[in-house]
Formats: structure tokens, sequence, C-alpha cells
């Protein structure tokens, strides 16, 4: 099972230094946009900004008030987000009934939902956890609603070290993101941030927000430089700097063009990505490569081959 790292964030995190966030491994960003009918997240501006300057896939949220107008609401929405190729749906975060009976909710996110769909062509993504879905987003037959059951679903469910799968809603078959902590610690970000995962690699993501295919991910190694990135990848400067604006820096994921036909000056050695999923030892992940240990150990400079974390990124080379 392959898991892809990321965050969501909103004001509550203060000013975030993005090429630190990306450079420490995170993906994609969940970025608060709005709530209710008024509010605008303070931060938001920026971070949508700034996340995508630095390379991540990124998405905008919208925190629901079952009493406020849902129409207004996703208006709201609307106003303040503008999405972009590469950028995620937008996601409805469901958190607080107000007591309200779970048909009521239900219609009142079906309209939300709706609205978003034909101003954006794109299908929201449902944030909630599970005891909120089974408890409000419910139908007497079990289950959600049948509408909702084409959209994609991050589920909120912080769980102890080593579960490597979140607790499902009755009626959900699946899930694409997962948040699974709300006291993470990463740097750029000086408060604790909520950690995530995407269903799938890195490749799989930018599929799934339609980053262009002629593309692919690249991690800036120590002593890179855009020149011998581009000679090693047989691409012309001028093409990855026109994908990659901003000043490189070692952890930095880079957008590769794909050479034209026919143009490529050497084959590039093999290399991979290979983000470290929960369970995972050194040993493991050399076999699944065809290498060693040592060679592992040695090329991502880690000192203590029995000590690797989730999420950490090795260079497979």
């Amino acid at each position: 099972m392959t898991l892809t790292p990321g965050i969501d964030i909103s004001h509550w995190q203060g000013k975030i230094d993005w090429p630190r966030v990306q450079a420490a491994g995170k993906i994609f960003a969940f970025i608060k946009a709005t709530e209710s009918t008024t509010f605008v997240d303070p931060e938001f501006a920026n971070n949508w900004q700034q996340a995508k300057q630095a390379g991540l896939v990124r998405g905008a949220y919208h925190f629901f008030r079952p009493l406020a107008d849902p129409a207004r609401q996703a208006d709201l929405f609307l106003r303040t987000v503008t999405l972009e190729g590469g950028d995620l749906p937008p996601v409805l975060d469901l958190e607080i009934s107000n007591n309200l009976r779970a048909s009521t909710i239900i219609s009142k996110v079906e309209i939300w939902v709706k609205r978003i769909e034909e101003q954006t062509g794109k299908k929201a993504i449902i944030y909630s956890s599970p005891s909120f879905l089974n408890t409000y987003f419910q139908i007497p037959a079990g289950g959600p609603p049948l509408w909702a059951r084409d959209h994609m679903l991050w589920i909120a469910h912080w769980t102890a070290a080593g579960v490597q799968q979140p607790t499902l809603p009755r009626g959900w078959s699946t899930w694409v993101f997962w948040q699974y902590s709300a006291h993470g610690r990463v740097d750029g970000i000086r408060a604790e941030v909520d950690l995530n995962w995407f269903n799938g690699s890195v490749e799989q993501l930018y599929a799934l927000v339609g980053k262009d295919s002629q593309t692919q991910p690249y991690f800036v190694q120590e002593g890179d430089t855009l020149v011998s990135i581009s000679e090693h990848f047989g691409i012309e400067l001028r093409s990855l700097v026109e994908a990659n604006p901003n000043l490189i820096r070692p952890g930095m994921l880079l957008t590769i063009p794909k050479p034209p036909s026919g143009n490529r000056t050497a084959p590039a050695k093999g290399i991979a990505i290979y983000i470290v999923q929960p369970g995972d030892t050194l040993s493991t992940i050399a076999e699944r490569f065809d290498t060693t240990v040592e060679r592992l150990a040695l090329d991502n400079k880690v000192t203590d081959p029995a000590r690797i974390v989730a999420g950490q990124r090795l260079v497979i080379l």
C-alpha cells in the first residue's frame, strides 16, 4: 500500500514557510478558505499562492455551518477561491450538526455541493469523521445518500502509530485522503498541524489533479544545479526553468518536462523517489528495489538503518 504525505492548515498555523514545508517532504496541502456565509480565512490568499509556488498540490476547503444558508456559503467559497489546473477539487468540511436532523443536514449539504459542481465542473471532496457521518449523514436505508457516493472521501480518524487504515463510516467502501493526526510537527510551521495521507503514490496524486502527464517529479539533491538536472534528464535548461520558476534547494520537488521525442542527449540514470510507508524497514525497501541496505543508507545519509519513519523520502539509485 502506497501513501503520499500532506497537511491541512488554516490561519491557526500562523505564517508558514512553504518552501521549508515542501523540503520536509509534504506533497499536498488542504488550505482553509471560507466558513459560513461571510468568513474568509485571513491567511488564505497568502497560503494559496505560496503553497503553489513551493510546488505543493493544493486544495481549498470550506467549513460548513448547517444553520447558515448553503447556497450563500457556496457562493462565498466560489468568490474566494480561483481553481487552476493541478488543484484538488473543492472540499466541504462537515464537523458540526447544531442538533439538526440527518435529513436536514443532507439536504443542505446537497445544495452546497451541487452549486459548486455547477460552477466549477468538479465534485467536491467530503471531509468528516466516521462518527459524524454515521450519525448525521446516513439515509434511512443505511449509508450516505446515493448522490454522495460519487464524491471522494477525506476521512478524519486520528489513530495510534502503526495503524495503517482509518475506520470507514457505514456505506463507504474506500477513502482517498486520511487525516490521521492533529498534533503533527512540520518544518516551516511553528504550531502543531494536521497530518494526512493520500491513498496512492505521488504519480497517482498528480494524475488525480490532472497535472501534466508529460512530466515527472524529482527531488533536488545536495549539489544539484538546474544545469546539472537539465543535463541529467536530457532537456533544455529553459524548459526546466519555465516549469520551476523558483530558486532550487535540497529537498525541493521539481517538475521534469518530458524531452521531445528523439531529443534526449543521454539516457538518465535510474532514479526513483520512494516515500516510506508505515511498517517499512530498509531491508524490505532494499529487497523491493533490488538494492542493499548499505547502499540505501549511504545514498540517503541514514546514520541508523534501524530508524526510518513513515513519510520519509528515500532516493533509490
